[in-house]
């Protein structure tokens, strides 16, 4: 219905090439099995931890509207954490090219278990700038979902690097209300507005189709700040679905200035962002905070280091800054960014 497939000048992909900026970090190869002491599982073995998050078993369960996130501390409850892998599987569901480039949910384990019945009604991957990403809907779990691609074109991050900040007045963006000094990533920014016809066309169409459905935003890397771009122009101009709206986002960059993850922070569904980061993943550290002046917005949750817990990070700093969870930098690393996430690799070939 609105599946989209073009061929455009290269544009950058935006953050990677900030990784070559950021200052040399050691990096942590291994993956090993978490040690007795982990907190909320200290007596499962990873295998067990593995099994205990298996999506097959997880039913999509929102917080309520009255439920004040800003009051969570520590360890989040079993439901939560379910949640969260479940939807970062809807997330690395976006690396496959058949849910991106030919509207088929048909996409290996990915596509399995509680997301099993997707349909996608919009899709749209642009070879050149490397953006991907599909819109759908979920009838048993009653969900309207858009996911969008991490970065995956290497050689477009490297050679088009677009890490200054534009105005987040986001062009086509017809009915911006952000503040004038509020400024956004220019690579985030070209990203989305090419995904944006096909993703908005399909959320409108399937939002008034299903009143009761949830509107979920889910991505990983690259595709968290993206996600979070699609949210916010979706309600800006259908602000009656603001209740409905909830994002999901995995290794998340930072998106913009400190005046743009106030403005974030300030919008009716920012209760229901959630912005999960893994110890030891460069990504969120980038853009670099004190350098580039980006700051991130709330809500963080951080997955320990052996992956076995992931707590809410009560932020120290301004908007969504935390030294509270992810002051640790001396393992920065990408093996955490890839592999770090409830189990699930963001590779394409593992479709």
């Amino acid at each position: 219905m609105f599946n989209d497939r073009e061929q455009h000048t290269p544009m950058s992909f935006v953050f990677l090439a900030s990784l070559l900026l950021a200052a040399p970090q050691a990096v942590d190869n291994s993956w090993p099995a978490p040690p007795p002491n982990e907190d909320l599982n200290a007596n499962m073995t990873y295998a067990e931890y593995s099994q205990q998050m298996d999506p097959s078993s997880h039913t999509y369960v929102p917080i309520p509207n009255s439920v004040s996130k800003r009051d969570w501390n520590g360890p989040v409850d079993t439901t939560t954490a379910n949640n969260f892998a479940l939807m970062m599987q809807l997330a690395v569901s976006s690396y496959c090219p058949s849910t991106t480039n030919s509207k088929t949910w048909n996409c290996g384990v990915r596509c399995q278990g509680s997301l099993s019945g997707t349909v996608i009604v919009g899709s749209h991957e642009n070879y050149a700038s490397g953006a991907a990403g599909f819109v759908g809907y979920n009838p048993d779990q009653k969900m309207i979902v858009v996911s969008v691609r991490g970065t995956a074109n290497i050689q477009s991050c490297i050679q088009d690097i677009q890490l200054w900040k534009t105005p987040a007045d986001f062009g086509g963006f017809p009915n911006n209300q952000a503040p004038s000094s509020a400024q956004i990533h220019q690579g985030f920014k070209n990203t989305y507005i090419d995904l944006q016809p096909t993703l908005q066309s399909g959320l409108e169409t399937l939002a008034a189709q299903y009143p009761d459905y949830h509107i979920i935003f889910s991505g990983h890397s690259l595709g968290g700040a993206v996600v979070n771009l699609a949210a916010l122009d979706f309600y800006q101009n259908n602000p009656q679905y603001a209740d409905r709206i909830s994002i999901y986002t995995f290794g998340e960059p930072r998106i913009g200035n400190l005046d743009f993850a106030n403005y974030i922070d300030s919008l009716p569904y920012a209760q229901r962002i959630f912005r999960v980061a893994k110890s030891g993943d460069i990504v969120p550290h980038l853009p670099p905070e004190s350098f580039f002046n980006f700051a991130h917005h709330i809500d963080n949750f951080e997955i320990t280091r052996f992956g076995t817990t992931t707590n809410f990070c009560v932020t120290t700093g301004p908007a969504g800054e935390s030294s509270s969870c992810s002051s640790d930098t001396t393992l920065l690393n990408l093996v955490d960014h890839i592999t770090g996430y409830y189990g699930w690799w963001t590779y394409p070939w593992f479709c």
